[in-house]
Order: C-alpha cells, then sequence, then structure tokens
C-alpha cells in the first residue's frame, strides 16, 4: 500500500522515522527529515559523507518531509505524498529563515 493510499484508507502514515540531519539541511533541504520507512530501510546515503548525502537527495525515489522541527517534517511528508510532490522537490532549497 502507498503511502497516499494508506492516509487515504487509515488517516495516518506508518512507518515514519524523523531524523536531525546530518548536514543541516544544506543537501537535505531542512534540518529535520521525516520519511514514510521505518529506520533501517532509509535511503542510503542520507546520512553519509558529503557526496554520498548530495547524491542521495537529488536522486530521491520517495517522498521525505522537510521542516525546522519534527513535527512541521512530518507534516511536509504527508502533504508531499498527498499532493504527488516531486521525490526531490526542495532538497538544496531550503530556507534557513523560515
Amino acid at each position: 500500500m502507498t503511502g497516499k493510499e494508506q492516509l487515504k484508507e487509515m488517516g495516518f502514515l506508518y512507518p515514519q522515522t524523523i531524523v536531525l540531519a546530518r548536514y543541516g539541511g544544506v543537501y537535505e533541504g531542512g534540518k529535520y527529515l521525516a520519511f514514510n520507512q521505518y529506520v533501517h530501510n532509509l535511503p542510503a546515503g542520507w546520512d553519509e559523507d558529503d557526496c554520498s548525502c548530495a547524491d542521495c537527495f537529488r536522486d530521491l525515489k520517495e517522498h521525505v518531509g522537510r521542516g525546522k522541527t519534527p513535527d512541521a517534517a512530518l507534516a511536509d511528508l504527508i502533504r508531499r505524498i498527498t499532493d504527488d510532490t516531486p521525490f526531490n522537490e526542495g532538497a538544496f532549497e531550503w530556507n534557513m529563515e523560515e
């Protein structure tokens, strides 16, 4: 079941993992990241060296929520899944003032 189907049927996302971005949003697009995955299934490179992290968020194949707080990241993930936002929209574009 996709995240969008799960939201429609059940009204919530599971599993969900929220992490502090390794590079503070420089590559990731936000200070906190929310994934519709178990922690052991997070995309390779999300917490690795600069090049691996940049490649990971440039080439995403799943929705990732981004935000200044864990709650904001989860809300962004739900918005992205609901709106069919492109996977990598927002990577490299985070506004530190938000």
